[in-house]
């Protein structure tokens, strides 16, 4: 079992994936933004990061390169619906 946190700022996305995930047998963590995934490793160490890129205030671009920065060890997967 992985602990995934799950950055999506569409709650219908961010719910399917959470599902999918639980299913699998994963603990799940979900942050509607990337302040909030930063907020969330803090306090739970993760094994993946499963993050929109299109996303106000902090892009997936700017979570992952603070992630790299702060727990290079953590995987992570970058998913995109498309653009503004």
């Amino acid at each position: 079992m992985a602990r995934v946190i799950i950055v999506e700022d569409e709650p219908l996305v961010g719910t399917v994936l959470e599902r999918m995930m639980n299913k699998c047998g994963h603990k799940v963590f979900a942050a509607c933004g990337g302040l909030d995934a930063l907020r969330i490793l803090k306090k739970q160490p993760a094994d993946l990061i499963i993050t929109d890129i299109v996303m106000p205030y902090m892009t997936g671009i700017k979570l992952i390169d603070g992630v790299r920065d702060l727990y290079p060890k953590i995987k992570i997967l970058a998913v995109s619906g498309g653009g503004p």
